[in-house]
């Protein structure tokens, strides 16, 4: 019993900072980025529309695989 009640709560702490954390990443980190970018080319955006989530994940890609190219090429120039 009392290892049931422990595990709920562990399981209720783990549930509550979980999707505080992809709140945070879709919120902040792609819709508000995404705003940011495609607002100066559209003044009728919505913030939480479609286009401006594309628009973050679209940046997002962008700086992993250059983040990538730039990680291989220094590896390369190392050696």
């Amino acid at each position: 019993m009392p290892g049931e009640v422990v595990g709920e709560l562990f399981s209720g702490i783990f549930k509550f900072i979980f999707r505080i954390f992809i709140e945070v990443i879709v919120e902040i980190l792609i819709k508000a980025l995404g705003y940011l970018i495609y607002r100066p080319f559209n003044k009728d955006v919505d913030p939480d529309g479609f286009k401006v989530i594309i628009v973050g994940l679209i940046f997002w890609i962008i700086i992993l695989f250059s983040a990538y190219g730039l990680m291989t090429s220094m590896a390369i120039d190392s050696a």
